[in-house]
């Protein structure tokens, strides 16, 4: 073996601790406005569909819990959406490696446990280190950076892609280089490539974003992208040293002395001899190192740096090549998969290839003027990886008579430095990810971005498309335990209309026995506290999941079946498919935009729960009454609503608009009305100006009048007013015509204070 022939791929083994948080369960829920209701339907923890049967607390809606939850949410805001800059550097380079640090400002707080980028560049100037299979050893640095412990997987199977997906079970900091990117130019001089994040789709269809810290907090900001330019002729080095003019002095010159002793006559000195230019010792030649796949083709190049400036110029090319023939299948003749690269080309080179023996090639290149340029020499395409995955062919340069080395220019000269490829052959596992919470069209239906994690060694990761299919590739030889997740709906403020009152609603008529939940998966989707059976606490938990309040327990989180698989050894394995439940979405109306199906609106929804045919055509009609109080009093706003009857309705909820200056929410901010009295409210003041609320009930609405009331304390001055102003207002999920009609509260005169007066 060579000495300088490329060195074995490590591959970093990284553990993920996943920590499992168990919630204790409050006893007694305030489960309806007019009264409190003890729960104490769990005589028995039983398993369904593989959830962990467990008890967990409920927050109440009382006033400790409101203060939790308004400075849990403070803190929230506080930290959301922190720019953090990302930069490459302009760099001027020859041909040959070159490296591109990634930096990043000041992390530390941030919670960064993962990052997402793609950078594109013109493969026609440089190309990834490594090729196109490239490794972490090759294609990026991270020794010393700060991705040193994280989970890195590179791909730059796409020309002018390069794709970095990174993780880790804890926060990264402070700042400095995030990871290094190797590349080889392959460039000519004066030519230049920007080096730029890009958003990207590949042909799987598969995005990638160009830049993502976590998922898009903190934010990347500014963005300052690179270039890369290849210079004319030598660049002048400036230096720092001054060479001064010399100056007259006042010593005086000592009058010479005769000596008795002879001088020596002086010999001559010699003349300078100009340095030449330094000519380089040999020409690089490599072969591809890739990870091959069972049943596909694989190219491989032999590639060779620069030979315009080679001295003597290279007019051909001779080598043998050697693999393993029971893992790579050899082409037909006559040229055995063989094909001229744009350095074979650069001379309209004659090729002649022979296949004397199994895994042997026998390869000229030869023209009548000499190679110029640098990149592929040849490319050797093989039609078929036979070999099983796991296995493993060198492909070396191969030596013969009169050629100790296995390659020559010319007839030796100039002279080559060689080093060896090689072809790891990997399993591939391929699958679907669908929901299974299905009880209207589309179906199927896909569940795009869900990250397919593989734990071994190495990790291998791939995250679902927008059809829902993912791939595997890149695994190691051992055992494999593959696990599907998706991120939860649960960040503040961020609710889609998939889990709504309405579900609660449906929870709630279900453990009373009014309405059956005949889908398997519905039932599946309301046990969102894991345990049976399925009662007013599930319905309560999606209600505050709808108002982002804590102890909603599983609502939001999804749930795969199953919910892993595993295997000794990857092979190719086709059809690991795994069906999703979103917790909490009882109706199933789940829908990723992304997917691209129809009817999938942009809310993450589909359609809604339309009111009957037989109820009456006339919009429902919903007013905030303008009222006017008093500075430094209570203020109830009422609200009434019309044409309510034979409309089905059972839960509604909304966002509501204030102006926190004037007037704020009191502890009981949300009562209700006549109409609706025995239905259940859940609220939160989730910041100040925003309250959200969610009702629910077990009959429809069946007539027309109050619906509640708004409990404020008017804290502004007098003449001040604050808007009511709706937002995100709906019936069930959807689909009943309305009128929705703000509100005002305007503050007069404080009252005086008659028994101070009276003194």
């Amino acid at each position: 073996m060579l000495s300088n022939q490329k060195s074995s791929r490590f591959y970093s083994v990284k553990g993920v601790a996943f920590i499992a948080i168990a919630l204790a369960l409050l006893m007694n829920v305030t489960a309806f406005a007019s009264g409190n209701s003890s729960f104490a339907f769990i005589d028995s923890a039983t398993e369904f569909f593989g959830l962990q049967s467990h008890i967990a607390s409920v927050f109440s809606n009382s006033e400790s819990a409101k203060s939790a939850n308004s400075t849990q949410a403070g803190q929230s805001a506080a930290a959301a959406f922190v720019n953090v800059a990302v930069s490459m550097p302009n760099v001027s380079a020859t041909p040959g490696p070159i490296s591109i640090p990634i930096t990043v400002g000041d992390l530390t707080g941030l919670g960064v446990i993962s990052y997402d980028l793609n950078v594109d560049f013109n493969p026609a100037i440089m190309v990834p280190a490594g090729g196109a299979g490239c490794t972490l050893n090759a294609c990026v640095t991270q020794t010393g950076t700060l991705s040193s412990s994280m989970s890195v997987t590179p791909n730059v199977a796409n020309p002018g892609h390069f794709i970095i997906s990174a993780f880790q079970g804890t926060p990264i900091s402070p700042g400095g280089t995030l990871l290094i990117l190797n590349f080889n130019i392959i460039g000519t001089a004066g030519q230049s490539t920007t080096v730029v994040f890009a958003d990207y789709t590949d042909p799987g269809p598969a995005f990638h974003t160009g830049f993502t810290f976590n998922e898009g907090d903190p934010v990347p900001s500014p963005i300052t992208n690179g270039s890369v330019t290849i210079p004319v002729g030598p660049t002048a080095t400036a230096t720092s040293t001054n060479t001064p003019t010399p100056s007259a002095t006042n010593t005086p010159t000592p009058t010479n002395t005769a000596t008795n002793t002879s001088t020596p006559t002086p010999s001559s000195t010699a003349t300078n001899t100009s340095t030449p230019t330094p000519t380089p010792l040999c020409a690089q030649v490599d072969i591809d190192d890739k990870e091959g796949i069972n049943g596909q083709p694989i190219t491989l190049s032999v590639t060779t740096s620069d030979t315009t400036g080679l001295s003597p110029q290279a007019f051909s090319a001779d080598f043998h090549i050697s693999y393993d023939p029971s893992v790579l299948a050899t082409d037909i003749g006559p040229n055995f998969g063989v094909a001229l690269g744009p350095v074979g080309l650069s001379n309209s080179s004659s090729l002649t290839v022979s296949h004397p023996s199994p895994g042997l090639l026998e390869i000229d290149v030869f023209g009548v003027t000499p190679f110029s340029g640098s990149g592929s020499i040849v490319d050797i395409t093989f039609p078929n990886v036979t070999g099983a995955p796991g296995t493993f062919s060198p492909v070396n340069f191969q030596p013969y008579a009169f050629n100790p080395g296995g390659f020559m220019y010319n007839e030796g000269f100039p002279s080559s430095c060689l080093s060896n490829g090689s072809v790891s052959v990997r399993g591939t596992v391929t699958g679907n990810v669908h929901y299974l919470n299905l009880l209207s069209a589309p179906n199927p239906r896909p569940v795009p971005n869900t990250l397919i994690t593989a734990s071994g060694v190495p990790v291998v990761t791939s995250v679902s498309d927008n059809a829902g299919n993912y791939l595997l590739s890149g695994f190691g030889l051992g055992s494999y335990n593959i696990v599907p997740t998706r991120s939860g709906a649960s960040a503040p403020n961020t609710r889609a209309t998939s889990i709504t009152a309405f579900d609660a609603s449906q929870v709630a008529q279900f453990a009373v026995g009014l309405i059956g939940l005949p889908g398997t998966y519905q039932q599946f989707a309301a046990n969102v506290t894991g345990v049976q059976p399925i009662a007013g606490l599930d319905a309560s938990c999606i209600a505050r999941w709808a108002v982002s309040l804590p102890g909603s327990l599983q609502a939001g989180n999804w749930k795969f079946l199953p919910s892993s698989y595993s295997h000794p050894f990857v092979s190719n394995i086709v059809g690991e498919d795994y069906g999703a439940v979103l917790m909490g979405d009882v109706t199933g109306n789940w829908c990723d935009p992304a997917s691209g199906v129809s009817p999938c609106s942009g809310t993450g929804s589909i359609g809604g729960a339309g009111r009957p045919a037989t109820g009456p055509e006339r919009a429902t009609a919903v007013r905030a009454q303008n009222v006017v109080a008093p500075a430094g009093s209570d203020v109830v706003v009422p609200v009434t609503i019309q044409g309510a009857a034979n409309k089905g309705i059972v839960s509604y909820q909304f966002d509501l608009r204030y102006d926190a200056s004037v007037i704020q929410p009191q502890a009981n901010a949300v009562t209700l009305g006549t109409i609706s009295s025995d239905y259940n409210v859940v609220f939160n003041p989730i910041t100040p100006g925003l309250l959200k609320v969610a009702v629910y009930g077990l009959t429809p609405l069946s007539d027309s009048g109050v619906l509640l009331n708004f409990n404020f304390t008017a804290v502004g001055s007098p003449f001040s007013v604050s808007p009511l102003t709706w937002e995100n207002f709906m019936f069930n999920e959807g689909g009943i015509r309305m009128n929705i009609i703000n509100g005002q509260v305007e503050l007069s005169a404080a009252v005086p204070n008659k028994a101070a007066e009276d003194r």
